[in-house]
């Protein structure tokens, strides 16, 4: 079911093809972007790629020292970068964001949900607060920056939304993350919903899934070798995704060629769900 050999394919000769063309900017030079959860791992690797790339990109963290330090980085390379301190389970300030970025740059062409949180422990132990923090950061948030950008996009009749998903989404898991694995399964169903809801507008929206990463929403994961090499023996490549080929997975998305493509989940795993 999760199993599309040829828009790999497609994807693999497309980013080879990438590594060859220094100039490429995968033809979104100049786009005007939002991208949530920014300040660090997977979320930084995307905006830098934005950068890369010549897109006007508005990032945005809880953290401001974060962003902020971010948005220098990105200025150095030539990029234009918005930096905004926000918690996207605030409705009235995911609304504050948008309003700011279509003040500076008049529209939203790209949208990039990344922000997520994780607290891993059984599920019988997990307060009321725990639970709705996860689901209102990895799925709620979500919804609160499509609706907004989603206003924008469909009076343009043109868009790209690509929800960060996991693994997680379409497997089982031991290790204590039900709140998490549950709330990237909403981010799936939110992703196919959406993408059949806004076809007819020109709006593409897709969710790229990626297995687990060394990043700092993992980093605790990590430090237990034995369980990292006994997960990775489940896994045909062997290896785990890096931030940065997933950031590549995340700019096709966004790109013209990805035009033919919504409601499609594309996971990096390394086959792990293959098997």
């Amino acid at each position: 079911m999760y199993n599309f050999p040829l828009l790999y394919l497609l994807i693999s000769v497309f980013l080879l093809e990438c590594q060859a063309m220094e100039d490429f900017n995968f033809n979104i030079e100049g786009k005007v972007c939002i991208i949530t959860g920014a300040g660090r791992g997977l979320g930084r690797e995307i905006s830098m790629r934005f950068a890369q790339s010549g897109c006007r990109t508005a990032i945005l963290s809880r953290t401001s020292t974060e962003v902020e330090s971010l948005a220098a980085e990105m200025e150095k390379i030539g990029s234009e970068a918005l930096a905004f301190k926000a918690d996207v389970t605030d409705s009235g300030e995911v609304r504050k964001v948008v309003d700011s970025v279509v003040n500076e740059y008049g529209t939203v062409d790209i949208l990039v949900n990344n922000a997520a949180v994780n607290i891993r422990k059984p599920l019988i132990e997990y307060s009321d607060e725990e639970w709705h923090s996860i689901l209102s950061t990895n799925l709620t948030g979500y919804f609160y920056f499509a609706r907004e950008v989603g206003k924008i996009m469909i009076a343009r009749r043109s868009g790209k939304v690509v929800n960060v998903g996991s693994e997680l989404g379409v497997v089982g898991d031991t290790g204590g993350q039900v709140p998490y694995a549950t709330s990237k399964g909403g981010v799936i169903q939110f992703t196919r919903c959406l993408a059949a809801e806004w076809a007819s507008y020109g709006i593409n929206v897709n969710c790229v899934a990626p297995a687990l990463m060394n990043t700092p929403l993992t980093a605790d994961l990590f430090k237990d070798e034995r369980g990292i090499k006994a997960f990775l023996k489940k896994i045909p490549l062997g290896r785990l995704p890096l931030p940065s080929e997933v950031a590549d997975i995340v700019l096709f998305f966004c790109s013209p060629l990805s035009n033919p493509v919504t409601g499609h989940i594309f996971l990096v795993d390394g086959g792990y769900t293959a098997v």
